[in-house]
């Protein structure tokens, strides 16, 4: 999935996001096993996360790799990370399936990124090879699509509306929400000590027209469904959106809250 032409969107969101994303990325970080003088890679950390967090988590001492395929995300990673005055990250341009380390990892974190692999049991078996005997992979991918309503919410009311059928409701971010498969996946590949968890992710959003405005923005595949319709299906779908997120998400102070399921795995390299 292309991120290069929505990184400026991320960077304008990205704040509100990771508000969001904390408690995934801090669940991610506490079961990495890590403190200061640990060495972490982060593969497909996007604008930064969890690898700025974790960067804090490894000071003094220990340092993170951060890796992405996409240059723009990056840059804004970088930009954040130099605002934030977090010197011991790096972000490097790079393939999440091929990447080499010059050497072993105490851990290797991915929030959000599995799902993109071509082939995750390669991958999986690769990865285990960059870190140390007892080395920790976390991981969170997306629970199934009406679980996550922050991203499928869109395209389902598309489909039902217009009668589409959206990609992305059958594979993309999706892709890994069967969290027992996920498990069996890690298990197969040679980790041990696999365990998988639920962690809700509940993104803030002052209204529903702000809530449409960011994900319209942000997600490569309701932008390309969106230039499928016309004007007025679009003023169509936003109705429904409107009335749908205002109904089930409203808070109790006015705002909207949107809660949505991260599926969290924990597992061993052996040695």
């Amino acid at each position: 999935m292309d991120f290069d032409h929505v990184a400026a969107a991320w960077g304008r969101w990205g704040p509100a996001r990771e508000r969001g994303s904390l408690p995934v990325s801090r669940r991610l970080i506490e079961l990495a096993n890590i403190g200061p003088g640990s060495t972490v890679l982060d593969i497909g950390t996007g604008i930064g996360e969890p690898a700025i967090g974790a960067a804090r988590a490894v000071a003094p001492g220990g340092r993170v790799i951060a890796i992405d395929n996409s240059p723009a995300m990056l840059a804004l990673a970088r930009e954040r990370a130099q605002r934030e005055s977090v010197a011991n990250v790096e972000f490097v341009e790079a393939d999440g399936a091929a990447f080499r380390g010059e050497s072993k990892f105490d851990a290797i974190l991915s929030r959000w990124g599995l799902m993109f692999l071509p082939n995750l049991s390669a991958s999986l078996a690769h990865y285990r090879t960059l870190l140390r005997g007892g080395g920790r992979f976390t991981a969170a991918t997306w629970g199934a699509p009406p679980e996550v309503p922050l991203i499928s919410l869109p395209m389902a009311l598309a489909t039902r509306i217009f009668s589409l059928e959206p990609p992305l409701l059958h594979g993309g971010p999706f892709a890994l929400h069967d969290a027992a498969a996920l498990a069996e996946r890690f298990v197969a590949s040679g980790y041990r000590d696999v365990t998988v968890e639920d962690v809700s992710a509940v993104y803030p959003f002052y209204s529903a027209a702000e809530y449409f405005e960011h994900v319209s923005q942000v997600t490569p595949p309701l932008i390309a469904l969106l230039k499928q319709l016309d004007e007025a299906q679009i003023a169509e779908l936003y109705r429904e959106i409107e009335r749908v997120v205002t109904e089930r998400f409203t808070s109790d102070d006015g705002t909207i809250r949107i809660p949505n399921r991260a599926i969290v795995v924990g597992a061993t390299a052996p040695g």
